[in-house]
């Protein structure tokens, strides 16, 4: 890790340090407290907004984009900020016509797409893209690829324009192929693809419009072959895969949301694990992939979870945590200390282990002095913000996403904060 001279650290503070970080596989973004935007890695649809666009297109340094920001979302082929007074834009890819400007070709630089947004999200898969947005009033809306359903239209067109879809809207949150919203009274509504289950109809057919799901909702957690709730009570309802039920085959999907766990805080989902912490700060999680070492649980044995009596293969349950955050491949957590761990699949140095081995069990890798505040990882990259603002990242580095200059893999944690001016 680097040390910088006091002087750069006070400049830093005066910046106001970092506010949020969005990383995908291939792209990276810098909020700092200030307002002003920093992106770096691929440009090859455009999504680095800088104009260019082809094979060639990557910013290996993180570069100013905008300011006046209070929040940025991406996928590895998007990019959308929404200012703060609400205006929304965006860049990438459009193909399925996720940039509502109704066409299907890429877009180059940020353009103005909306006013008085409070949220914007953009599904993150290679296929199939959606981007949605609530407005100051609470109306949603969508637009992108339809082709399972998933604009909530009774069709499965693409939709070129952002077209509302819903009023009294507290919430969105898509998958690949499906699209969920939580409304200000807390009702579920979801729509999509079904084939897991993951619609929690009953079916594992595909639904064309919004349906109500459920009720007393505090939030939804969409993964490609699964969808968790949890409520304003603490429970943890889930659908589709059914790898957290070690008594029912796992072969056997769930096709209704049925209740997994009381008492929850916080969790988080992938296509392969679920993860959650209770309200005495243990963690607990079960996956259907356990490949890269992604449990912690010391092994790379597929289809485990933590059983009822709270333990797993023997090992007690994690406790003292405040955040879990997951990708497909690796997990992260932070204690009640500011202590960072994790475990996965490190092939790209996202463990920031020093080397490129996976890692099998959590293991600490910021001590309680760095006062780690957030954490965020694509499959390939990680990244984490201290008490102070200052950002630290491993992991990917192909086509400029560590910012640092260069498009080789970082092995360490690094921080950041000196490739941002």
């Amino acid at each position: 890790m680097n040390i910088f001279s006091k002087e750069l650290l006070m400049a830093i503070k005066s910046a106001g340090g970092v506010a949020k970080i969005a990383c995908s596989d291939n792209t990276t973004w810098v909020l700092l407290e200030n307002g002003d935007l920093y992106g770096c890695g691929s440009g090859y649809y455009g999504q680095q907004g800088d104009g260019t666009t082809g094979s060639g297109a990557r910013v290996t340094t993180f570069t100013k984009r905008a300011s006046n920001i209070k929040d940025v979302s991406c996928s590895g082929y998007a990019t959308w900020y929404i200012t703060k007074n609400g205006d929304l834009y965006g860049c990438g890819s459009g193909q399925y016509g996720q940039q509502g400007n109704g066409s299907t070709s890429n877009v180059t630089t940020f353009t103005k797409r909306a006013s008085n947004v409070v949220q914007v999200v953009c599904s993150k898969d290679a296929s199939y893209f959606t981007t949605w947005y609530i407005d100051n009033n609470g109306d949603l809306y969508g637009c992108g690829s339809g082709r399972s359903g998933q604009q909530g239209n009774g069709s499965t067109s693409d939709v070129t324009t952002f077209t509302k879809r819903a009023s009294n809207v507290s919430q969105v949150a898509c998958s690949q192929q499906t699209t969920w919203y939580i409304t200000k009274n807390g009702d579920l509504y979801g729509c999509g693809y079904g084939s897991s289950g993951q619609q929690g109809n009953g079916s594992s057919s595909n639904v064309t419009t919004f349906t109500k799901r459920a009720s007393n909702v505090a939030t939804v957690l969409p993964a490609y072959n699964k969808t968790l709730y949890l409520d304003n009570n603490g429970d943890l309802y889930a659908t589709g895969i059914r790898y957290y039920d070690a008594s029912i085959d796992f072969g056997v999907n769930a096709l209704t949301f049925s209740k997994i766990a009381s008492n929850i805080k916080q969790a988080v989902c992938s296509s392969n694990d679920i993860w959650y912490i209770d309200n005495s700060n243990r963690l607990y999680g079960d996956g259907s992939n356990n490949s890269y070492g992604q449990l912690g649980n010391g092994t790379t044995n597929l289809n485990q979870y933590y059983d009822s009596v709270g333990y797993y293969f023997g090992d007690p349950v994690k406790t003292n945590i405040a955040q879990v955050v997951c990708s497909e491949q690796t997990t992260w957590y932070i204690d009640n200390n500011g202590d960072l761990y994790g475990c996965g699949k490190g092939g790209e140095g996202q463990q920031g282990s020093g080397g490129t081995f996976n890692v099998v069990r959590f293991i600490e890798y910021m001590e309680s002095e760095n006062n780690i505040s957030q954490v965020v990882c694509s499959g390939f990259t990680t990244w984490c913000i201290d008490d102070n603002g200052n950002l630290y990242g491993c992991g990917y580095g192909g086509g400029g996403t560590q910012g640092n200059g260069t498009t080789t893999n970082q092995l360490t944690f690094e921080n950041k904060m000196q490739y941002i001016n």
